[in-house]
């Protein structure tokens, strides 16, 4: 492949994402370009499908057995779609993928913000953001920045969720444009292949510029009704269905709980890249029955915030209360939202209160049932 640099590579992108946002009207026959929308991923290197019995699999640690149709149904008519205020907000259709959203406007967040980028680096380019004091100062990216930041932060979580990095980045594509599922599963998943002929995947070794044409040339796919499943799929495959079992304390449970909202295993794996069941810092094993409460980590991005705590049924532990980036999630009874801050000073920590924090975790491992 010829080395472009990243300028163009930037441009040929937002080029691309402007010819996907017009209508397909024109009769004239066009190239296909690398970065294109690709309406048939059998024409790109290295796609492989996905076999009837991966599929199974995944529908299995999505959804239970006795979920409601109504529940899954909803999933299906969500894809990410940007609002008019603020432009850079996700819009949600119906109940059940707000998680999914928020840890994904998180990210977008991040980019716009911060100048994220899913390598590490620092995009002086890509931060918009100014001083603000009201709504009205809030930064307006453009239609074509939207969609670059959006690619990057799908990118971004798939990425976090490789423990190894050895493992491939794996992107799901559907032959179909828009892909909707909610057609497509009309028939019984059990009984046909009509699902397993519609999807397949590429698998990229690190998040690099290959990686974000690809996206960059399927996100139509992203934000049509059935984006977010499909992007649940890419996050699943790439974490591994059998490591995301060993993540959680009961490798029984769905990702998708009751009414159709995300557990707190996807909500972690979206955020941190483990389907971890608790929201504490480290893990807590349980006396001498030789079981262990899996938390989080180490500190994350993206913060994580719940009214369970202020009802004494859970506790935050610092890694999720002090995030790297003042950007949080806020789970309340019935839908995760996000709260964020354009200054860093509202993530500072006194030394005291590094301390402390220190302190405490190394308590918690020699007493996790506090008894002082």
């Amino acid at each position: 492949m010829t080395s472009i640099s990243q300028e163009e590579l930037r441009k040929q992108r937002i080029r691309a994402l402007d010819r996907n946002s017009q209508e397909e009207d024109n009769e004239e026959e066009i190239v296909q370009q690398p970065w294109e929308i690709v309406n048939n991923p059998e024409d790109i290197d290295n796609i492989e499908s996905i076999l009837k019995p991966a599929l199974l699999e995944i529908w299995g640690i999505l959804w239970s057995q006795d979920a409601p149709e109504d529940d899954r149904t909803r999933w299906y008519r969500q894809g990410f779609v940007f609002c008019e205020e603020p432009c850079f907000g996700l819009q949600q259709g119906d109940g059940g993928p707000c998680g999914v959203l928020a840890t994904v406007q998180a990210e977008i967040l991040r980019c716009i913000l911060f100048g994220s980028r899913v390598d590490g680096d620092i995009d002086e380019e890509l931060v918009k953001g100014k001083e603000y004091n009201d709504q009205s100062d809030l930064p307006t990216p453009t239609e074509s920045e939207l969609q670059i930041y959006l690619g990057e932060a799908l990118l971004t979580i798939l990425d976090r969720a490789r423990d190894n990095r050895e493992k491939p980045l794996i992107i799901v594509t559907s032959n179909q444009t828009p892909c909707t599922l909610e057609n497509i599963l009309n028939l019984s998943i059990e009984t046909t292949d009509e699902v397993s002929a519609t999807f397949s995947m590429k698998k990229f070794d690190e998040p690099d510029d290959e990686a974000r044409c690809f996206i960059a040339s399927i996100l139509p796919q992203f934000t049509a009704p059935s984006g977010v499943v499909i992007f649940l799929m890419s996050l699943l495959l790439t974490r591994g269905l059998e490591t995301i079992r060993e993540d959680m304390d009961d490798n029984t449970a769905t990702l998708i709980g009751q009414f159709g909202h995300c557990s707190q295993e996807l909500m972690n794996l979206c955020l941190c890249g483990k389907a971890s069941s608790n929201v504490f810092d480290g893990t807590v094993p349980m006396g001498d029955s030789g079981l262990t409460l899996k938390g989080i980590a180490s500190q994350n991005p993206v913060g994580y915030l719940s009214h369970l705590e202020a009802l004494r049924y859970c506790q935050v532990g610092s890694f999720y209360k002090t995030p790297l980036d003042p950007i949080w999630l806020i789970g309340s009874t019935s839908h995760f939202t996000v709260l964020f801050s354009q200054h860093r000073s509202a993530i500072s920590e006194s030394s005291s209160e590094v301390i402390f924090s220190s302190v405490s975790r190394a308590f918690k491992a020699f007493d996790p049932d506090e008894n002082g």
